[in-house]
């Protein structure tokens, strides 16, 4: 059976507890020309609390009365800081985020022709275990929101489909949202609690993020997926440094990640790396699966000193 194009998206969300009090942060993360940014991301400081933003830009947050400081990003724009005090009215805020632009700085090209990229990821790579086992165990509330697209059902398809008793057709928008706690203790036992599930996923659909709640991109392997930092890393992929940028006392280096071959195990998009630290900052990545492709995105905040 030949399925209809769909795409995934799956936004993990770790947090260090989640607490239940009345909305009373609610806002809206826009550009600067006033569009609104979708999957966003919002970070409370002092008590390792996120959330992200919906389709449409909005996002909501319980939290007890007090001062907090918030931070705000998403790939492609700068980052930004803001301090808000919360008393139990609620509070609604409008964030504008800034359009973040790559520099480039002198290259240098050795005589073999290697792309800068090739360094970067060399010291990356080395260090992978240092960073891969730097938690020695957490728990944590996570929501996971999968959204999938019918972008293009053709008839034959359609027809298909509704002998499953599944009715669907172009444009048509399903959700699968999920609130679990999670346990992990080094280097590779993990526990999953599922605490509720809201779905209109079909059946037929069996796609499962599961997997990717306790892996990591420092592994050499997520499922069947090589990781752009796996140990075989230049025997799958080509990578080519696009530039740099600042986030405060950091130096993030952009590279881009290009499978050498046509695979469902392989991924495509960009990655991130903190210059000295030699460390993931951001990545934006995908794959296919038989299903679509599958956006993996994720980004990394500093939750307490040195972590």
């Amino acid at each position: 059976m030949t399925f209809p194009k769909l795409t995934f998206l799956c936004i993990l969300l770790l947090s260090g507890r989640l607490v239940s009090y009345s909305h009373n942060l609610k806002g809206i993360i826009i550009s600067k020309d006033s569009t609104p940014i979708p999957y966003a991301t919002v970070f409370i400081k002092e008590i390792s609390l996120g959330t992200t933003t919906n389709d449409d830009g909005k996002f909501e947050l319980d939290l007890p009365p007090g001062v907090y400081t918030a931070n705000f990003r998403s790939l492609g724009y700068i980052p930004k800081t803001e301090t808000i005090t919360l008393t139990k009215k609620v509070n609604e805020i409008e964030v504008i985020l800034e359009e973040q632009i790559m520099q480039i700085s002198q290259i240098d090209i050795k005589d073999t022709g290697e792309d800068p990229a090739y360094p970067i990821m060399r010291k990356v790579i080395g260090l992978s275990y240092v960073h891969l086992n730097q938690i020695s165990s957490y728990s944590a509330d996570v929501y996971i929101r999968g959204t999938i697209k019918f972008e293009k059902v053709p008839a034959l398809i359609r027809n298909q489909l509704r002998r499953k008793e599944i009715d669907v057709k172009s444009g048509d928008v399903l959700v699968n949202e999920t609130v679990s706690l999670i346990n992990f203790i080094a280097p590779d036992k993990y526990e999953q609690q599922i605490r509720s599930v809201n779905s209109t996923f079909p059946k037929v659909v069996d796609f499962s993020v599961d997997e990717y709640l306790g892996a990591s991109l420092y592994q050499d392997n997520i499922d069947i997926l090589f990781t752009p930092l796996c140990k075989n890393a230049f025997t799958y992929y080509n990578f080519r440094y696009e530039g740099f940028n600042q986030d405060g006392k950091y130096t993030i280096n952009k590279i881009k990640v290009t499978p050498k071959r046509k695979s469902k195990q392989l991924f495509e998009g960009y990655i991130y790396i903190i210059e000295d630290l030699w460390c993931l900052h951001r990545a934006d990545l995908s794959f296919d699966t038989p299903f679509g492709t599958v956006s993996f995105r994720l980004v990394f905040d500093e939750v307490r000193p040195g972590v």
